[in-house]
């Protein structure tokens, strides 16, 4: 099974890609032991630099 988290350039939260990442507790039931997950970026909309 494959779970897909989208993760936002701009959060409130302290995440940090690849390493943490903060996600409600709804989405707790689709992270069952096993799982594969892909980390998607979402559209950036933090300009870089």
């Amino acid at each position: 099974m494959y779970t897909v988290i989208t993760e936002n350039d701009v959060s409130s939260w302290e995440d940090q890609t690849g390493i943490a990442y903060h996600f409600p507790k709804r989405y707790a039931k689709f992270l069952q032991p096993g799982a594969k997950v892909v980390n998607q970026r979402a559209k950036l909309t933090r300009k870089p630099g």
